[in-house]
């Protein structure tokens, strides 16, 4: 094999891969998310998890209070003397 032959296989492999990555970030086909070459965000991904469980933390955060308001509105001895009438 010539030079330029050598030159032009190591272009085209080259040109395959970066025109894979755009379409991978450009129709987000998630090629590239699993296994060394994780092109996301260059941090592996981690900013997206980042984000992702400070979301949920957030969540469950509000999923506790409003149990909490639940378990104060039950337990409350004027809500419940309420329920006892309102069912007779």
């Amino acid at each position: 094999m010539e030079t330029m032959e050598k030159v032009m296989i190591i272009f085209a492999i080259a040109s395959s891969i970066f025109a894979l990555a755009w379409a991978d970030k450009r129709f987000n086909l998630s090629l590239f998310t699993q296994g060394w070459m994780d092109c996301s965000d260059g941090f592996g991904g981690q900013s997206r998890l980042n984000k992702a469980l400070k979301e949920k933390s957030a969540e469950v955060e509000a999923l506790k209070q409003r149990v909490a308001t639940l378990e104060r509105i039950v337990t409350d001895p004027q809500e419940q003397l309420k329920r006892e009438i309102d069912s007779l």
